[in-house]
């Protein structure tokens, strides 16, 4: 579930990308399709920091869920945006909440599945499968816009993924309570303690004094 978590939402995460695309294709203009992005990269700089106080106060994965419902809800704006460039603007800026999941969410999320026993090998093998599918995310949106005519379906496309991934992320949560997991804190307390060996007595060391031993000698 953790893989099917990060490649889809890594999967839609670059949209945008396409944001230039879609403002040109929909005639709102290129003007429109630059503030799209410097609206998404905006509000990523703010986002990083909500996150993640999101999930040291919640945990994880509730938050997770919420930031994909507000992503939906984002979705739906542009679904709208059409012949409106505010709407356009303001859809692209809440829409990189899913772009800030994919650098704060999936790490927390993994460790809280998962456990820090064995994390590094467990969160690089789901961001190796991570990164493959997002390396094809944009191409499968061009193609879904290319066959359909119309960049609506590609904001259902997203919609619709969303919904998938908070479906994944509740039933994983619920897997995830079956898992072993080990912290830090538990194995050092079930680790053996190794009692210090005894120190050696040290014999006494005489101090030398030349005034003393000369005084002595005559």
């Amino acid at each position: 579930m953790a893989v099917l978590v990060v490649m889809m939402s890594m999967t839609i995460s670059n949209m945008n990308v396409v944001f230039p695309t879609y403002a040109e294709v929909v005639g709102l203009g290129a003007i429109v399709g630059g503030f799209m992005v410097t609206a998404a990269s905006l509000a990523d700089i703010a986002l990083n920091p909500i996150l993640g106080t999101t999930a040291d106060k919640f945990g994880p994965t509730k938050p997770f869920i919420g930031w994909t419902v507000v992503t939906m809800v984002s979705f739906v704006i542009l679904y709208f945006s059409v012949n409106s460039p505010i709407l356009a603007i303001v859809g692209a800026g809440i829409n990189d909440v899913m772009y800030a999941l994919c650098g704060v969410g999936l790490a927390t999320f993994t460790m809280a599945w998962f456990g820090k026993k064995d994390y590094e090998r467990i969160f690089s093998t789901v961001m190796m499968f991570g990164y493959l599918v997002a390396s094809l995310g944009v191409p499968i949106m061009m193609k879904i816009y290319e066959v359909t005519g119309a960049f609506e379906t590609v904001f259902v496309f997203g919609f619709i993924v969303c919904a998938i991934i908070i479906v994944c992320l509740l039933v994983g949560e619920k897997q995830s309570a079956k898992l072993p997991q080990e912290t830090v804190e538990v194995a050092a307390e079930a680790a053996p303690q190794e009692e210090a060996a005894p120190e050696e007595p040290q014999p006494p060391q005489e101090l030398e004094n030349p005034g003393v031993d000369a005084y002595r000698r005559r």
